[in-house]
């Protein structure tokens, strides 16, 4: 082999080298998966030790062990944390609600959990909550952008213009039907049961909506493949 031969073998050999260091430097970068929740006891929450705990996170946390990737978990607002994993490139996202409207821009990539949705109304309404007034526009309704509360009344055929949205913080949904804000929301019966606020304002629920709905631990489809992989194959193995 001639001395330019050599260089020209080192030069390929080194370029090749760059290539598997390279894809293997992006394969570990891949695997630091940052995961996006809101703060929704019993789902997900801050305990006293201001740990992120929770009956959905819990389950999370034994999927993302058994895939062996590296994870760390962040309580946002959720309409961040909807607006991340849609964007973000090692994202993913608990608990969200799978709907047909979602269906096609999300890979739903384990089953968490799945809740009991009900309409809420103050405790002292007297006027009968109904599908037809629901379409009619006989009341007004708080939800969260991006959430399911929203979504559920659109799927009945709630007027657009008789809701009040709100981007999360400030008073919860069960606080501004109390005081007058807005005529009903949607919610969890369960976290309404054992959330302090939720019982203080006073509101009670009067029809059941959102049948059959689950929660998910779910991706944007930008994410790497091999990635969504493993944690599929994590939770079918946990789930057996």
């Amino acid at each position: 082999m001639t001395l330019i031969q050599s260089k020209a073998f080192l030069k390929l050999l080194t370029g090749l080298l760059c290539i598997v260091v390279s894809a293997f430097v992006a394969l570990q970068a891949n695997d630091e998966i940052i995961i996006y929740t809101e703060d929704y006891h019993p789902y997900s929450y801050v305990d006293e030790q201001g740990r992120i705990v929770g009956l959905s996170t819990d389950i999370v946390r034994k999927i993302m062990y058994e895939s062996g990737l590296s994870y760390t978990i962040r309580l946002v607002p959720w309409a961040r944390a909807y607006r991340e994993v849609v964007s973000g490139d090692n994202t993913l996202v608990f608990s969200l609600a799978r709907l047909k409207e979602r269906e096609a821009d999300f890979d739903w990539l384990a089953y968490l959990v799945r809740p009991e949705f009900y309409i809420f109304v103050k405790d002292t309404e007297t006027r009968i909550v109904s599908v037809e007034g629901l379409k009619n526009g006989d009341f007004t309704a708080v939800c969260v952008v991006e959430d399911i509360s929203c979504v559920l009344l659109r799927q009945m055929g709630f007027p657009e213009h008789k809701f009040l949205k709100k981007r999360d913080g400030g008073l919860s949904g069960s606080d501004m039907i109390a005081y007058g804000r807005a005529d009903l929301y949607v919610g969890d019966i369960i976290h309404h049961q054992i959330n302090p606020r939720g019982n203080k304002a006073k509101v009670k629920p009067v029809m059941r909506v959102g049948e059959g709905v689950g929660l998910y631990l779910a991706s944007g489809l930008q994410l790497d493949k091999r990635i969504r992989e493993k944690i599929r194959t994590a939770a079918m193995k946990l789930s057996r």
